[in-house]
């Protein structure tokens, strides 16, 4: 969830008895953010899910986003030179939604890295990969 969602709903809760007139029209001001931002991640979705349901034979939707740094081969309970001596790697994950003969389809891949920085080398590797397959 992102930080205007979260505290959108901390707005809700609010006790406004308790509030100054200055606070109240901060509050307020805060509200109005929260709901025009409400109507842009409407918007947003709309317009994604009908680009989505309209793609044409031989178009795709290409979406890429890294995942948090993780180590591989974690325990639940771990010695501390075996917890920092784990190596570390990078992930980029790709969804490829496409239409194939009327019947949108969405693929998921990953791929792994040990640099561990996203750099753009590593991210068009992998759009090279992905256009490649």
């Amino acid at each position: 969830m992102c930080g205007i969602c979260v505290l959108g709903k901390i707005l809700n809760n609010v006790n406004v008895n308790r509030l100054s007139e200055e606070g109240k029209i901060q509050l307020k001001r805060n509200k109005e953010i929260y709901e025009d931002h409400l109507n842009i991640v409407e918007n947003q979705k709309n317009m994604f899910n009908r680009i989505k349901n309209n793609l044409k034979e031989y178009d795709c939707i290409l979406i890429l986003d890294f995942k948090e740094n993780f180590r591989l081969n974690y325990e639940k309970i771990e010695i501390g030179f075996d917890h920092f001596n784990k190596r570390q790697v990078s992930c980029l994950g790709a969804a490829i939604i496409f239409n194939n003969g009327n019947e949108i389809i969405t693929e998921y891949v990953s791929y792994f890295s040990d640099i561990l920085n996203h750099d753009s080398l590593f991210s068009s590797d992998c759009l090279e990969k992905i256009f490649d397959e």
